[in-house]
């Protein structure tokens, strides 16, 4: 549904600056593209490419099932696609302001294991015009420590799942375990 603060001309606007930036060749690599948009009584729909593969969210979950090798040979390649897209998209100006496990997307049917962020969120307010300047300004700089937090939050995440998810499925009662319970980690 649409809010107060969304207009059709800052819809127009989002999208033409997400069209913008993907003609870009470093940029298209890294984001999902929003290929059309329409409202109809009060609600936005978004129209996407179709994209085979999972979200992060997802991938993890399959992920517990892979042996310990693959595990960090694929855990290794994610990151450094997720932190290569963010910068490159950092660099463009452009910052998503909600980067979540849902929003990542990896297509696992190549063997590439292409990672693309989706920007679907235009309740956020993005500061990006097409005259960009190189100076960033206070409210770029927090945008871009809010992407970075969020980032390091889901990289965190997304390395420590499958460990966690051994440690709480096995019957540990060592020393690590009593140190968790000390400090009421679950």
């Amino acid at each position: 549904p649409l809010s107060s603060s969304i207009t059709k001309l800052y819809i127009q606007k989002y999208y033409k600056i997400i069209e913008y930036i993907y003609i870009n060749s470093s940029v298209k690599q890294y984001i999902n593209p929003i290929l059309d948009y329409k409202i109809k009584s009060n609600n936005l729909y978004l129209l996407f490419p179709y994209y085979t593969g999972y979200n992060l969210q997802q991938l993890k979950k399959k992920m517990l099932k892979m042996d310990n090798e693959t595990y960090k040979i694929i855990m290794k390649h994610l990151v450094k696609k997720i932190l290569q897209g963010l910068s490159i998209l950092h660099k463009q100006g452009l910052y998503h302001q909600n980067i979540n496990p849902n929003c990542i997307i990896v297509n696992t049917d190549n063997r590439k294991l292409e990672v693309k962020i989706k920007f679907y969120d235009l309740s956020i307010n993005n500061s990006i015009t097409k005259n960009r300047t190189k100076k960033l300004n206070n409210k770029n700089i927090k945008l871009r420590k809010k992407d970075c937090r969020d980032c390091g939050n889901l990289l965190l995440d997304l390395i420590s799942f499958k460990y966690i998810e051994e440690y709480n499925n096995s019957n540990n009662t060592g020393l690590l375990n009593k140190a968790l319970q000390f400090f009421n980690i679950k």
